[in-house]
């Protein structure tokens, strides 16, 4: 979304998640249960390992409370 931290961190639409918290995720409500997951242990940070256009790869590591 325009603004989100994600944006501020360079993900874009096209970017796809690969792994959460080094754990291989292969669909979007995948992610979606492992951030779930992870902000109902009060996880502060999630890191997030994703494939960008150009075959290249990133590390991502974002709030797991997007005002925080």
């Amino acid at each position: 979304a325009p603004g989100s931290r994600a944006q501020e961190k360079g993900l874009q639409a096209g970017h796809v998640i690969v792994e959460v918290m080094h754990e291989k995720v292969f669909a979007p409500k995948d992610v979606v249960k492992k951030v779930t997951a992870l902000k109902a242990a009060n996880k502060k940070n999630i890191i997030f390992f994703v494939a960008r256009e150009g075959g290249e790869f990133s590390f991502v590591a974002l709030p797991s409370n997007p005002q925080g």
